[in-house]
């Protein structure tokens, strides 16, 4: 009988040290689990405040803090000895001299992912920007603390000659134009007809000759220097055609452009057009005697 109580203490020892053992990994467990994947630890710290608020309203909230910031062993010791030295009020900007969420982790989702969220897979402008010129997503994203849209306004660092000139369209952004999302960059009819359809659409009676429809709005007019269309966009093409005939009176001489005369949209001068035109200057002169051909006399 005595021999037996060393073997049951042994027992119940080992017992204790595998609960104790147990109940210790569990804790550690669960404090790891909400170390890492608890948005809730990041306001532990007083000025993680504002952001975790901005975030919770944020497109991400429903994602987590490290799925998208992580930090290494070294840096997350470093911003503990940090918080517990200094007692810094606020979060700098770019700690530790890096950017805080690379594109390596935003292509996560945005390259693969649920197919619920955006993908930048069939987007020219992202191509254009991210994998050609290696801009950082957060270059023109989450400039603000935890505001995705991106930022329209910053595309004047980089294309400062692009700014739209024009005071019609001071209160549109870039991709009211340009299609960032599409297979297409640069802007075509389709995008000018979202606004301006009146010049596709003929009046009654009115019939548009189809010679410029082979080409996109762009080549006369430039949004980016309003000084177009004018007779320098004409002169693109119709270099020949303006030292033919009566053309060098008219616009050498006389000063005038191709527009005083030639209707936007629907260029050809008939006779009924060319009485009234010819009546500002001087009398009524057949358009044959232009020194052109036409479809009146």
């Amino acid at each position: 009988m005595q021999g037996k109580k060393p073997v049951q203490f042994r027992t119940i020892a080992v017992f204790f040290i595998l609960a104790l053992t147990a109940a210790v990994a569990g804790a550690s467990l669960r404090v790891y689990d909400y170390t890492e994947n608890d948005p809730t630890f990041c306001i532990n710290c007083h000025i993680m405040e504002q952001p975790f608020a901005k975030w919770q309203k944020s497109v991400h909230k429903d994602i987590g803090c490290h799925d998208c910031h992580y930090a290494t062993i070294f840096e997350k010791n470093k911003m503990l000895l940090k918080s517990l030295v200094f007692h810094p009020t606020k979060v700098s900007r770019r700690p530790h001299g890096k950017i805080l969420v690379p594109a390596t982790m935003c292509i996560k989702c945005h390259w693969a992912g649920e197919k619920s969220i955006p993908k930048i897979s069939q987007s020219t402008g992202h191509a254009l920007h991210w994998f050609k010129a290696s801009i950082e997503c957060t270059a023109c994203h989450a400039i603000k603390l935890h505001e995705f849209a991106p930022q329209q306004s910053l595309c004047v660092n980089c294309h400062e000659s692009a700014k739209a000139m024009l005071a019609e369209m001071s209160t549109m952004v870039c991709t009211d134009c340009h299609a960032f999302k599409g297979r297409k960059l640069m802007p075509d009819a389709t995008a000018c007809q979202k606004c301006h359809a009146e010049p596709f659409a003929p009046k009654a009676g009115e019939k548009l000759p189809a010679v410029h429809r082979q080409f996109d709005c762009m080549t006369c007019h430039d949004v980016h220097h309003p000084e177009q269309p004018a007779s320098g966009s004409c002169q693109t093409c119709h270099t020949i055609t303006q030292k033919r005939g009566k053309h060098p009176i008219h616009l050498q001489a006389l000063g005038n452009e191709c527009l005083t005369c030639h209707k936007p949209h629907n260029w050809r001068i008939e006779k009924k057009d060319a009485e009234k035109l010819c009546s500002q200057c001087h009398e009524f002169r057949p358009l044959k005697s232009f020194g052109l051909l036409s479809s009146a006399d």
